[in-house]
């Protein structure tokens, strides 16, 4: 073998995504060298657009040692618990992160909330971070490790283009170059990518990471289409003013022909049309997976190797993800194929559970317009065919490689859009009715007056910001 470690990394595309990659790589691969070719003239990617990220962002940061109110400061950001989704099931919900109640009896928290369903109360007020979230209101996980609160996650609603910036200065300081685009692929006699063709010359590398399609597309353009299940074809962002008091979640309304998502930052609002029919100063999108993300010495990275409609924050979490995984599995140049065939199922395994759960909401709604009944007729991928049976059956939840949200997210949205078991599962039917409502009715009476005494996500956001 004539493998010898990866030396240099060229990352293909500026924005979010490239200086994501490049700030990982600076941060956790030392001696190694980066550059990265931006091209000013390129179409923003979805993340340039929308910058909402679930909790793996926080672990991003952390791993490259950013500090979180210096970022906040920087990048007119706003903590994010979820998201509230109106007109899609048969009443508006919400979908944060972290726990709803507890383990009782020995059996998960939902089994006993669908027992007792409707008289137990809503599923969210057993929910720390969607009760704080109905309450504008929002305390960090850690301020009370013994609170009823601490059980729950947060991520961070940004301003794309300064945090692009703030990335990029991170990684430069951190030694990472910048090469002008736009850039063409050489491929050699073996089939790789020999160099870049860019503007100012050649650029050559061991690994080509690309975040456009464009370098990708000449070394494996298969692609995997996933839009019987994501039909948004269009998204147009726009601004709106700021709300007085920013909320900690987007609200995403369900329309004849998709969605509308609006989001606040601390000086501004953010409001996005999604439609499968063309929309004025729209950006084209599609939905769907490369066949193998890793090829030879390209890696397609977020959108070039998984398109998502950008929802709960997977467009972000996704760039990072496989930044992440980049470096964590990380071959030799010999670029052995059991390798990148590890990178390769992780990462078509990750892309398909968040494919399944965005679908989720589509295959079961009930509206009536003709997008949405020919969804719902549709039928669903086998995962999620496979998982809404056996929720259906008694509200199990079958474990998969790749998640990327924990079960109480999927219970949030199953839930919410009205799915129901048709049998209560048999562990929780062995505690005694009576029983079973006292115990919710404590929990849910210690989440709803803890949450009384938070703070507005407003006020502790400056207090935060402020470094009190």
């Amino acid at each position: 073998m004539s493998g010898r470690p990866i030396a240099s990394i060229a990352v293909v595309g500026g924005g979010v995504a490239g200086w994501s990659a490049a700030a990982a790589f600076a941060a956790r691969l030392k001696g190694v060298s980066v550059t990265v070719v931006a091209d000013p003239a390129a179409p923003p990617a979805l993340v340039d657009l929308i910058a909402t990220a679930g909790p793996s962002i926080t672990d991003f940061h952390h791993d490259l040692g950013l500090d979180e109110r210096a970022l906040l400061r920087r990048v007119d950001g706003v903590f994010r618990l979820g998201a509230a989704f109106a007109g899609w099931g048969p009443a508006p919900y919400l979908h944060t992160h972290g726990e709803h109640g507890e383990v009782v009896a020995a059996a998960p928290f939902h089994h006993h909330w669908l027992r007792l369903d409707p008289q137990a109360g809503a599923f969210g007020d057993f929910s720390p971070a969607s009760v704080l979230a109905a309450a504008g209101r929002f305390v960090h996980p850690s301020d009370d490790p013994a609170s009823p609160l601490a059980r729950f996650n947060y991520g961070l609603t940004l301003d794309p283009a300064a945090y692009a910036e703030t990335l990029r200065r991170f990684a430069m300081v951190n030694g990472v170059a910048e090469r002008a685009g736009p850039a063409r692929p050489a491929i050699g006699g073996d089939g790789r990518v020999a160099h870049l063709d860019l503007p100012g010359g050649r650029l050559t590398a061991d690994l080509y990471v690309d975040t456009t399609g464009v370098v990708a597309d000449t070394v494996a353009p298969a692609w995997i289409d996933w839009s019987r299940w994501l039909p948004v074809a269009w998204l147009a962002v726009g601004e709106e003013p700021a709300a007085a008091l920013p909320p900690s979640v987007e609200t995403v309304t369900a329309t004849a022909t998709g969605w509308r998502l609006t989001a606040s930052l601390r000086g501004r609002g953010i409001v996005a049309e999604a439609s499968t029919e063309p929309l004025p100063g729209g950006h084209r999108l599609r939905s769907g997976r490369r066949a193998a993300a890793w090829t030879g010495n390209v890696a397609a990275v977020g959108e070039a190797a998984v398109a998502l409609e950008p929802l709960d924050g997977v467009a972000l979490h996704l760039v990072q993800a496989h930044a992440d995984r980049i470096v964590a599995l990380l071959p030799d140049t010999d670029f052995a194929a059991v390798e990148l065939a590890d990178f390769n199922r992780q990462t078509a395994a990750e892309a398909e559970r968040l494919r399944d759960l965005l679908a989720l909401r589509y295959a079961t709604s009930r509206r009536g317009e003709p997008l949405w009944r020919d969804l719902a007729a549709t039928a669903p991928s086998d995962g999620l065919a496979h998982d809404l049976t056996l929720f259906r059956e008694r509200g199990h939840l079958p474990l998969h490689d790749g998640e990327s949200f924990a079960p109480d997210s999927w219970l949030a949205v199953l839930i919410g859009q009205g799915v129901r078991p048709r049998r209560v599962d048999p562990v929780a039917a062995g505690l005694p009715l009576a029983e079973a409502h006292r115990i919710l009715a404590r929990l849910r009476a210690a989440v709803t007056a803890a949450a009384a005494t938070a703070p507005t996500h407003r006020d502790y956001l400056a207090r935060f910001l402020e470094g009190r």
